[in-house]
């Protein structure tokens, strides 16, 4: 009677570890705690201060900063943000700035508009942000939302 082979041990092996290699990263990300996006514009400011004290965070009506503010990477001069319109097809002047406000039945903006914003609106759970595309993907976790 033959005596029964095993199989080699090296490639199994092998192919274990390398399968445990593959899994973490996105066992990692699944096990990440998702943050829970700011509720209020001041909740936003002091999370950015913490999280990003480079950005500068302006708001929009000097004397109450829940009527929306702006984050900006760098200073502006005076009277700029006013000349930015909330329209995709002019994107490009939203460079380096991104428009913040919690959505609600006081909201300026209608839903259509927001859905036609595309890669410059972003919503994190009450706020709704409009602005330079890759500021929008720098803020996206640190907001709780996702692009």
């Amino acid at each position: 009677m033959r005596p029964l082979r095993r199989p080699p041990l090296g490639p199994i092996v092998w192919f274990v570890f390398l399968l445990g290699i593959l899994a973490v990263p996105p066992a990692c990300r699944l096990l990440r705690p998702v943050p829970r996006p700011p509720q209020t514009l001041a909740e936003l400011t002091e999370m950015l201060s913490q999280a990003r004290p480079s950005l500068l965070v302006v708001p929009a009506v000097a004397d109450s900063p829940e009527d929306g503010v702006y984050v900006c990477t760098r200073p502006f001069p005076p009277g700029h943000f006013h000349r930015l319109l909330r329209q995709p097809e002019l994107g490009g002047r939203w460079e380096g700035v991104v428009y913040c406000e919690r959505a609600g039945a006081w909201s300026r903006i209608p839903e259509p508009d927001i859905a036609a914003w595309g890669e410059y609106g972003l919503r994190a759970g009450p706020l709704l942000f409009f602005g330079d595309p890759r500021l929008l993907a720098d803020l996206a976790p640190l907001v709780g939302a996702e692009r």
